[in-house]
């Protein structure tokens, strides 16, 4: 089992679908963020179902002084 992705059975459960097809159909149906492989095959990460989303860093800059005051 990878710790990163769900395996083609857990897809396979999370969609009720056995066909590639169908699982990416109802991956795009419930808005579950997924890519798909070099094979054709949905790949989902499991951070995305367990609530985790990676939040791009905040990039913290030069800020003029007059923006500073506000």
């Amino acid at each position: 089992m990878s710790e990163t992705f769900l395996t083609r059975e857990e897809v396979k459960e999370l969609t009720g679908a056995h066909s590639r097809q169908r699982q990416i159909d109802t991956l795009k149906q419930q808005r579950v963020p997924f890519f798909v492989n070099a094979a054709g095959w949905p790949v989902v990460s499991r951070n995305v179902l367990n609530g985790e989303r990676a939040m791009p860093k905040k990039v913290e800059g030069w800020t003029p002084p007059i923006m500073r005051m506000a």
